[in-house]
């Protein structure tokens, strides 16, 4: 095997063990994101909360990682990092994501009437809910309108962007994996010959 297949080889198992962590970071961004839409209350809801940022780090960081790991294969192998356009919407989807997350997080909701017993928790009932008069985060009052504009960007648009461009940057991965072991059997065929 010469230097440069072992190199890529070197860098496809990075990929690989970077894809992994990916996964595990999105599960760990829904497992604990799904229960903050419903349970949310400030100041800030420990752990939970807590392990959704972190995860949400890792995901960037591991985001990151593997598309710089992406691009240093293309360079590699002389080709134009097709895949990277991809890899990149989802690196700005989870700085975008980041930053929505910190937007969302309320600090306190002014409501129009108040039930004795009941209270306020959620991201969706502060984003939704016709008692809602003002939203305030960070000591600055938002419009109900404002607040709900930023949970469906952070609670719809983004999973899905980030989704798809995951999907999309791992199935042109793979499909330049088995183009270059392809190419790669045949060389060796060749030489055997």
């Amino acid at each position: 095997m010469s230097r440069v297949t072992e190199r890529l080889e070197g860098r496809a198992v990075a990929a690989r063990a970077l894809g992994v962590v990916l996964i595990a970071s999105s599960v760990a961004l829904g497992a604990t994101g799904v229960p903050l839409i419903w349970r949310y209350a400030p100041p800030v809801h420990s752990g939970l909360r807590a392990a959704h940022a972190a995860a949400a780090v890792l995901f960037l960081c591991s985001t990151i990682a593997l598309l710089c790991v992406m691009l240093v294969r293309r360079l590699a192998t002389r080709r134009r990092p097709s895949s990277g356009w991809a890899g990149a919407a989802v690196v700005v989807a989870a700085v975008v994501g980041i930053l929505t997350g910190r937007v969302i997080a309320w600090d306190w909701i002014g409501l129009r009437a108040v039930t004795v017993g009941s209270n306020s928790r959620g991201v969706l009932r502060a984003g939704f809910s016709d008692q809602v008069r003002f939203v305030v985060i960070d000591g600055t009052e938002v419009a109900p309108s404002t607040y709900r504009s930023w949970v469906i960007v952070h609670l719809v648009l983004l999973p899905a962007l980030c989704a798809s461009g995951a999907l999309l940057a791992a199935m042109r991965m793979r499909q330049h994996v088995s183009l270059r072991r392809e190419s790669a059997v045949r060389d060796q065929q060749q030489a055997l010959s």
